[in-house]
């Protein structure tokens, strides 16, 4: 059996707990919170297989100049969306770094694909309800 990086872990699930904290403050509606569990099932997808992805996603779009021109736009538009609403960008990087070191550490155990999408995603997942709980019980 491989050792799983214990210290990226709890660094995942605290920065998770975080954000179920604020998920919390920011709407009580169900709505939000399942948009914020599926937007962190897809980045654990994303976070499993990158190569795969980047290969089926960004190889046909620079194939030819209109697709590169039109992807330089795209990204020109995002950065500048990310920098008028850098608040909100520091959150969303804060959590794609933590992610991203635990998913560096699961590799370098020798974790298969399918095992670090499962292991961020319960990660992630749980640190996310534990935010939502945290708040809700022991909030002042």
């Amino acid at each position: 059996m491989k050792k799983l990086p214990y210290l990226s872990s709890v660094l995942l699930w605290l920065t998770y707990v975080v954000l179920g904290w604020k998920v919390y403050q920011w709407a009580l509606n169900w709505h939000t919170w399942l948009l914020a569990a599926l937007l962190i099932i897809l980045m654990a997808i994303l976070l499993a297989s990158p190569a795969a992805i980047f290969d089926f996603f960004i190889s046909g779009f620079l194939e030819s100049d209109t697709r590169a021109f039109i992807s330089v736009i795209i990204v020109s538009v995002a950065l500048i969306c990310a920098l008028v609403w850098f608040p909100i960008f520091a959150h969303f990087l804060v959590l794609i770094s933590a992610a991203l070191l635990a998913r560096l550490d699961m590799q370098l155990a020798g974790l298969r694909p399918r095992y670090a999408f499962l292991i961020l995603a319960s990660i992630s997942l749980v640190g996310l309800a534990t935010g939502i709980w945290f708040h809700q019980y022991y909030a002042p």
